[in-house]
């Protein structure tokens, strides 16, 4: 009786501790029967918390596929990437364990990381494109520098119009440094208040 007792303690830890993961977890039998699913993954696959009967058909299609090529290939994790109904994104890892515990998926939601992926790299574009236009600005003006017969009052302008552009070349890399330093949590804040007209005002006339 102690060892039954035991027994039913350590299978109630073990089930606690399944249920208290952030990360999704699954167990399905090798007859395609829901054994496990935490509270994480009914969230993550919008599954009915009141239906206690799921089966691997209830599951979307991307958590059949990993499940597939577990079962083919006993032992070794397989990992997966999908996008599932309301845009949530989640890495899926599945392992085939045995006959007797079947094959465990785990789901880790990533939509956040994806989100900042895709961030970073608008802000790329946005940074090169930024960056193109002083510098094809400053091109023009050396190109038309060059020329012997220049009146000195224009290439005074021309020279003027140049040093605005580097100006501005310069002020976008010190951005972008700050930026990288506030990513990396190694740039000080100091908080001030600031008229958002101003700032407003001069983003336009920098523009025109």
């Amino acid at each position: 009786e102690g060892l039954v007792d035991e027994t039913v303690t350590d299978r109630d830890r073990a089930r606690a501790l399944v249920g208290a993961l952030v990360e999704g977890v699954i167990a399905v039998s090798d007859q395609g029967e829901v054994t496990v699913a935490n509270d994480s993954a009914r969230m993550l696959l919008r599954l009915p918390e009141q239906v206690s009967e799921l089966r691997l058909d209830d599951l979307p299609e991307a958590v059949q596929t990993v499940f597939a090529e577990a079962v083919d290939m006993p032992g070794t994790p397989q990992m997966a990437e999908a996008e599932l109904r309301g845009g949530r994104h989640v890495r899926l890892s599945a392992t085939r364990l045995s006959k007797e515990a079947g094959t465990v998926i785990t789901l880790r939601d990533v939509t956040e990381e994806r989100g900042l992926d895709r961030a970073r790299r608008d802000l790329i574009a946005n940074v090169s494109h930024e960056l193109k236009t002083p510098l094809t600005a400053v091109k023009g003006f050396l190109e038309l520098m060059e020329s012997d017969h220049l009146p000195p009052e224009q290439r005074a302008e021309f020279l003027s119009l140049t040093n605005v552009e580097v100006a501005r070349l310069e002020r976008l890399i010190a951005e972008q440094l700050e930026l990288a330093r506030i990513d990396a949590g190694a740039l000080p804040l100091d908080r001030e208040l600031v008229d958002l007209d101003d700032i407003a005002e001069g983003v336009a006339s920098s523009r025109e």
